[in-house]
């Protein structure tokens, strides 16, 4: 009986979340409401949860203790991509930002091969499938740990009090559970899904990717609102880019390239600028830890870089 539960829970949470993708997410987060001085300089950081293991505190400290009237706030969401994210933007742009930095990877630009439907009829081909929390919005940060968020959260069995959550007052849609802060060792990372997975996420003909198209919707309309956009790339480790189609990396780097132009905005390349250092939580995720400040720190150099041209 708990099994059919379960089933039929399951099919109906389905149904919902994937005729309405944001439904999941915080489209009436309070931070939505927060009000600032009409002199404050708001910078947004937006992306996936690549990006929400920045130390943002410790970013906002870097920029506000040079340029009093600036506040940077990371505004990632788990599972983020263009399609997920261009619902939220008339929310930021009520903001008016001075300047939005968008990280990105190539996994964001993964071609959608299903159908909504097609999702929800594969429900019979078993719970591994289905309770991979990539189909919840979550990342795979911690397989493990998010199938069981998955089943608590169906059974309303409480999962970790909000003492054993951390959060960071400058990334307002984002927490951290206790293996976000870990550093992985070699053979950790040699084992991690990322790894198993890699060869899902094509991005395939960039003329006809929808998250591409979305891409360069939001850069637009952004602009049009005299936002001013920059571009980085999010870091990978080394184990990734050697196991990565080599041509999925060209064809990432050329979509950039002719954003770059057509749009004229800066990209800052952080790929594979950390590959063999120990700051690793997974292979495409470094850990929200201070032995991985040094990737915060080039992000607050890069802010203070834009800000001054």
């Amino acid at each position: 009986m708990i099994v059919f539960i379960i089933v039929f829970s399951l099919m109906f949470f389905l149904q919902y979340i994937v005729n309405d993708p944001t439904s999941v997410n915080e489209q009436n987060h309070p931070f939505y409401s927060k009000k600032f001085p009409e002199n404050h300089n708001l910078v947004f950081i937006i992306g996936t949860s690549h990006v929400g293991q920045l130390n943002s505190t410790f970013i906002n400290e870097e920029i506000s203790s040079r340029f009093s009237n600036y506040e940077v706030y990371n505004l990632a969401h788990f599972k983020d991509n263009p399609q997920r994210r261009e619902p939220y933007l008339d929310k930021i742009l009520e903001f008016n930002p001075t300047i939005v930095f968008y990280g990105i990877s190539h996994r964001e630009f993964k071609q959608n091969s299903e159908s909504n439907q097609n999702i929800i009829l594969n429900f019979q081909n078993g719970f591994s499938e289905i309770l991979s929390p990539e189909k919840f919005g979550f990342e795979s940060i911690n397989p493990k740990f998010n199938t069981l968020q998955i089943i608590r959260s169906f059974l309303d069995i409480p999962s970790m009090s909000i003492d054993d959550k951390m959060y960071d007052a400058y990334a307002p849609f984002f927490w951290y559970e206790r293996p976000q802060t870990l550093i992985s060792n070699e053979e950790s990372l040699l084992r991690d899904d990322a790894l198993i997975t890699i060869d899902e996420y094509k991005i395939g003909d960039p003329t006809h990717n929808n998250q591409v198209n979305v891409f360069k919707n939001i850069i637009q309309k952004l602009q049009d609102n005299n936002v001013k956009v920059v571009i980085f790339t999010t870091p990978l480790n080394h184990h990734y880019l050697n196991l990565i189609d080599k041509n999925e990396i060209t064809t990432f780097n050329m979509i950039l390239d002719e954003i770059s132009n057509e749009f004229n905005v800066d990209v800052y390349d952080f790929t594979e600028k950390y590959e063999e250092l120990s700051i690793w939580m997974n292979p495409t995720h470094i850990s929200y830890n201070k032995n991985a400040i040094i990737v915060s720190q080039d992000i607050a150099n890069m802010i203070i870089q834009e800000i001054q041209e």
